[in-house]
């Protein structure tokens, strides 16, 4: 059965992979995250099933069990309040559960991988990597990747997965933010951004003796965060302050989503207007009455604005203050795990990566819907998959 939940997941995981980077023109793949999170909890649900006292197993995991709460409450106060019709606000539920579920199902099924399936996932990281860089050197990355945050996604993603499957030498950290570089070409801030983020977090600890967090490390982060918002700040100019740049059609969409976020979650005040209503996806396939009652729609009845170009006003609006504070809660409750974890092994490598992939969230919550696409998923799920390292090198099997 081990061996069979193994398989499984590698083949979800690789599918995933492969399918993020499809473009929809060829092959629709619009479902398919969806599909796979949903075949990931059924596996869950199955294996705990045949287990003796399995679901007492399921319930030590109070931080899914919490995120299960949370969701549950506002998707009956959307209902309840009518944030938009009941089909627009169970899939927008659904959809901004899916990474959870991912997450959760693999750190609840606990894969260990064998050495072999652990090499087939770092060769397969060359089929996207040369379809990137066919790409990219054939000036086709709009019409085969369709945006260059795809572009830059597909060399982050594939960059950590291959250092966490590799050992640490200087050789294998060369090619991993050699990988990481290709990215430069997507000319996307919040990946120079990461970038900047990564050489700093990688040099700082393989430079540090230990893992432990000293009050000195405090100063060196803020330096850190400082020169992200150095190397964002062209792009917040741009974005928000820039007339001329703003007057060309949906570029003044985030300062949109963002000012008008902000009018949302003080209107209802703290918990949002609740799912489906505003800067998701749900919200324009059924219209959300939201558009109209704060004058976005245009005389034609038409939105004029990229509603899903930010991750963070959709939260502010639909979950106020309240759910901005959960979110962040939930990150921090990563964070504090992987620390936990890193400490007790004195593992570098993953709390590196552990780290890496929070920032990369947070940075990527401000510009992009990532976090609830197919993209999102794949990154939850190795999200999961570092953690579990932890878990298996220490013998550590608490939630």
């Amino acid at each position: 059965m081990k061996s069979w939940k193994n398989n499984i997941i590698l083949v979800f995981f690789a599918v995933l992979l492969i399918g993020c980077f499809i473009p929809g023109r060829l092959f629709s793949t619009r479902f398919l995250d969806e599909s796979i999170a949903l075949l990931l909890f059924c596996v869950l649900v199955a294996t705990y099933l045949k287990k003796y006292n399995g679901w007492r197993k399921f319930a030590t995991c109070t931080s899914f069990l919490a995120v299960i709460a949370v969701f549950t409450f506002y998707f009956i106060q959307s209902a309840f309040w009518g944030s938009n019709t009941f089909p627009a606000v169970l899939y927008d539920a659904l959809v901004e559960f899916k990474p959870f579920v991912g997450f959760f199902s693999v750190l609840l099924l606990a894969p260990h991988f064998t050495q072999k399936q652990r090499k087939f996932l770092k060769y397969l990281c060359i089929i996207p990597i040369a379809f990137g860089l066919i790409a990219a050197f054939g000036g086709q990355i709009w019409l085969l990747l369709e945006h260059p945050a795809r572009f830059a996604f597909l060399f982050t993603v594939c960059a950590l997965i291959f250092i966490w499957l590799s050992e640490i030498n200087v050789q294998n950290i060369i090619i991993f933010f050699a990988i990481l570089a290709v990215g430069f070409l997507s000319t996307r801030s919040k990946f120079y951004g990461f970038f900047a983020f990564s050489l700093f977090i990688w040099l700082y600890y393989l430079c540090k003796k230990d893992i432990q967090f000293k009050k000195t490390d405090i100063w060196l982060f803020v330096i850190a965060l400082a020169g992200v918002i150095i190397v964002a700040l062209p792009k917040f100019n741009m974005y928000f302050l820039d007339e001329q740049f703003l007057s060309v059609e949906y570029m003044d969409s985030r300062k949109v989503l963002f000012s008008t976020a902000f009018q949302i979650a003080n209107d209802h005040f703290p918990l949002g207007s609740g799912f489906g209503s505003f800067g998701t996806d749900a919200s324009t396939r059924i219209l959300s009455p939201i558009y109209e009652q704060y004058g976005i729609l245009a005389e034609n009845g038409e939105l004029p604005i990229c509603t899903c170009d930010s991750l963070s006003a959709a939260l502010l609006a639909q979950f106020g203050y309240l759910g901005v504070c959960l979110f962040l809660l939930f990150w921090g409750y990563i964070l504090r795990k992987t620390y936990r974890l890193a400490v007790r092994n004195n593992n570098k490598k993953l709390f590196i990566i552990g780290i890496s992939i929070v920032a990369f969230f947070i940075i990527e919550t401000f510009s992009d819907s990532t976090f609830t696409q197919n993209r999102g998923l794949l990154v939850m799920m190795l999200l999961a998959f570092v953690i579990l390292d932890f878990r298996h090198k220490s013998q550590d099997t608490r939630y």
